[in-house]
């Protein structure tokens, strides 16, 4: 799956680059140096787009809808209007190709790995009260007699900071992270003992 996202998203920015150093760039230059609606546009719709994968799967943003508010939110006719009509064109056909490629990697992904997890799981020590002040989207899912708990962090860009902060505050973290898919060996109070048989199981499917 990472290969085949991986080469769809070079693709696309050969594709990209090639439109926009020929028809983009002669656009840009019969132009003034004022930006369009559609320029504007297509920036807010790239920040929107960066931060929506900080905290959930790209494929699940919907492109659908930023056509819909392309066509809405943009007059039809207005200044450096070649430039315009360009701009509309080419991120019209590009929403509406994504919306289409999301869909069947939302679904392949789906089909081979079931729901997105939304959770990373650790083991770690340290673990007090203080430490956890504050961290809403941290439980604790379980206690082992060594003192280390089992922790459910935020998954995405929200786990780096979640940790960052998990370990100024002291906690250390005794293995790597884990999705919640491979939370059936929650129970056995070995995980991160590479002894353990559930342990090896459940490293395959990372």
């Amino acid at each position: 799956m990472v290969s085949v996202i991986g080469g769809s998203y070079t693709i696309e920015n050969a594709l990209k680059g090639a439109l926009r150093g020929t028809v983009g760039r002669l656009t840009e230059w019969i132009s003034s140096d004022a930006t369009t609606q559609e320029d504007r546009f297509a920036a807010e719709a790239a920040q929107e787009y960066v931060d929506f994968i900080r905290v959930d799967p790209w494929y699940e943003f919907s492109f659908v809808r930023e056509l819909k508010r392309l066509w809405a939110e943009t007059e039809f006719v207005g200044p450096n209007l070649i430039r315009k009509w360009e701009r509309k064109a080419i991120l019209s056909v590009e929403y509406l190709v994504k919306a289409q490629y999301a869909t069947l990697i939302k679904v392949a992904t789906k089909a081979a790995y079931g729901d997105a997890d939304s959770a990373m799981l650790l083991r770690a020590e340290n673990v007090t009260p203080e430490a956890l002040a504050g961290e809403a989207k941290v439980k604790v899912l379980d206690r082992f007699e060594d003192g280390s708990v089992l922790l459910s962090l935020p998954r995405y860009e929200e786990f780096r900071d979640t940790a960052e902060r998990l370990a100024a505050a002291g906690v250390r973290f005794r293995r790597s992270p884990v999705t919640a898919r491979s939370s059936s060996r929650a129970s056995c109070p070995r995980v991160g003992d590479s002894s353990c048989p559930k342990e090896r199981c459940s490293s395959k499917s990372r």
